[in-house]
Formats: C-alpha cells, sequence, structure tokens
C-alpha cells in the first residue's frame, strides 16, 4: 500500500501518493530493522511493549547486521507513522541498528 526507506521522505507525502489507501482502516504497520544479533531480544521486547511483533523479515543480513521486522495492527495516520519512524529509529541507534523500512499494508476493498 505505501512504503518508505527514505529518512527524509514525509510520511504524509507517501502516504498521500499511495493510491487505495484509506485511514480509516486498520492497517498493518511493519519496519524492518538492522540490528547486531546480540541486540535483536532486547529490541523485540522493548517494542513488545507496544504490541509489535515480530514478522519475517525477507531481507538478507547487510553490514554483520540482522534484519528484524515489527508489525502491528492499527488506524494508520502520517502524525502517527511519523511518531512511530521516529521511535524505532532511537530504539534502533540506541542498540547499533537502524530503521530501515516502514511499510502500511492494507487489504485492498
Amino acid at each position: 500500500m505505501a512504503e518508505s526507506d527514505d529518512d527524509a521522505a514525509a510520511s504524509s507525502s507517501v502516504l498521500d501518493a499511495s493510491p487505495g489507501f484509506d485511514p480509516e482502516v486498520q492497517s498493518v504497520l511493519r519496519h524492518v530493522l538492522e540490528l547486531p544479533p546480540g541486540e535483536v531480544d532486547e529490541v523485540l521486547r522493548l517494542v513488545a511493549q507496544d504490541r509489535y511483533e515480530r514478522v519475517p523479515a525477507g531481507a538478507p543480513s547487510r553490514d554483520g547486521l540482522e534484519p528484524v521486522a515489527v508489525a502491528r495492527v492499527q488506524k494508520v495516520d502520517a502524525l502517527h507513522v511519523s511518531q512511530e519512524r521516529s521511535r524505532m529509529a532511537g530504539v534502533t541507534a540506541r542498540h547499533g541498528g537502524r530503521a530501515v523500512l516502514w511499510q502500511v499494508l492494507q487489504i485492498p476493498g
């Protein structure tokens, strides 16, 4: 539905450019992170506090970092996406990793 790997791209611009995106329906907000292998469990513990669950990452390891994807179901708008992007960037940076991609997935209606 909508996704970006560009830290500089505004969440509102990405969502607005996505044909068919409906902010009124439940969505899956998914983040792909790259983490040092020894930090994965701690980051998963931290993001689980906000109901994120690990899902398949579908990406290869790079630079010695392990790809980890987390997702949760919620209604999505640009403000909430921006807040969650910032949170993921902060959590991963504190643990030696990085947030590389976010996605909003919806079932076409």
